[in-house]
């Protein structure tokens, strides 16, 4: 049986402890709404210690790089970084907060 996309990159982000919070179309499949999504979003913790534990997650699920500049505090302040996850037929984006509101703290 294939696992739901989704639930592999929720489960492989808590393995590699990273601090984040699932919105969008995901997050409300997940809470029953029925919606097709092919994409997954998160608000994610913006300190060098969570993006390095990031890399290794998106590393793991054999994601690759939309959009340029690299993941990087000083960039993700700015904007959202993308990744394409092919095996899995997903793309993730990242970002430090919502609409200039919600941002994660430690």
């Amino acid at each position: 049986m294939t696992q739901n996309p989704i639930l592999t990159v929720l489960f492989t982000l808590r393995k590699r402890r990273v601090k984040c919070l699932l919105i969008g179309g995901q997050a409300c499949i997940i809470y029953g709404a029925a919606e097709f999504s092919r994409d997954s979003d998160f608000v994610i913790l913006n300190d060098p210690a969570n993006l390095q534990r990031l890399r290794k997650a998106l590393r793991d699920l054999e994601a690759e790089r939309i959009y340029v500049p690299a993941l990087a505090v000083k960039y993700l302040a700015k904007g959202i970084e993308s990744s394409r996850m092919r095996r899995l037929q997903l793309r993730a984006s990242v970002r430090e907060r919502v609409r200039g509101k919600l941002a994660l703290s430690s």
